[in-house]
């Protein structure tokens, strides 16, 4: 992705304005200004992230001479990205100003009074973004997307200036976010059909056979006392009563082999 980004009036004002106070403020001007200069400018990124993730992001720049103050604009998709401007790291000493736009953000470091310009391999700036989350559409499918250093803006000891546009860029791959499948369709548990209740399951055992002897102190024709019911409605309500505990049986092999095929 390539960011083209208008550059604001005010980018360059800054910088040819921050060289200017710089040189008004030298003790004494070198009869032969040198210009800062960088040899390269290289931005690290990783080269994939997901939906979620915290990422940092380093420029640096090699063979520094001269470096009093400098300005890094970076731009970045800010649909797919957003920085850290709290955890901006730049060098040590001096002033530091860190802004920020949608899709922008301007990064500043001087040094003061009359401290040495910067010189060597530098790391200009360290900051993190995070990956929006939800970004991917759909499983398989990845974005790249670039996070771009659209200009750099130089100022030496001595005022001098220089304005580096385009100075790196770095791609992250932003992995798929996997999507939840289709449930799998389920099998309707097997009817096990009708039960005869006078046969015995795995899970429980025969019931008693009813003896057709009356009881001790019973009569065929009622209970000891004569007010009691017949022995026909006795084996029903134990007819009944293992029906029922058949049922409850079905019922929970039923159960189990539904949870089995659910949690396939």
């Amino acid at each position: 992705m390539s960011v083209s980004l208008p550059r604001p009036a005010t980018l360059r004002a800054s910088v040819w304005g921050l060289g200017l106070a710089v040189a008004a403020t030298a003790l004494a001007a070198s009869p032969a200004a040198a210009v800062p200069d960088v040899d390269t400018f290289t931005l690290d990124v990783p080269a994939a992230a997901s939906a979620g993730d915290e990422f940092d992001v380093t420029l640096t720049a090699s063979a520094v001479s001269d470096l009093y103050a400098y300005e890094v604009v970076l731009a970045y998709d800010a649909d797919l990205l957003t920085p850290d401007l709290d955890g901006v790291t730049l060098p040590e000493g001096g002033f530091d100003d860190v802004t920020g736009d949608e899709g922008v953000v301007v990064l500043t470091h001087t040094r003061l009074g009359s401290s040495p310009g910067l010189e060597g391999d530098l790391t200009l700036a360290a900051l993190s973004f995070t990956v929006t989350d939800g970004v991917t559409g759909g499983s398989g499918t990845s974005i790249d997307t670039t996070v771009d250093v659209v200009s750099v803006g130089l100022v030496g000891a001595d005022g001098e200036t220089l304005l580096v546009e385009d100075a790196a860029a770095a791609t992250i791959t932003i992995a798929a976010v996997e999507q939840p499948g289709e449930p799998e369709p389920t099998t309707d548990p097997v009817d096990p059909g009708p039960t005869d209740p006078s046969e015995p399951t795995d899970d429980t055992t025969s019931a008693a056979p009813v003896s057709s002897e009356p009881s001790p102190g019973a009569s065929s024709g009622g209970d000891a006392d004569g007010t009691g019911g017949s022995l026909a409605s006795t084996g029903a309500a134990v007819g009944t009563f293992v029906a029922i505990a058949l049922l409850a049986v079905v019922s929970g092999i039923v159960l189990v082999r539904r949870r089995a095929v659910m949690s396939r």
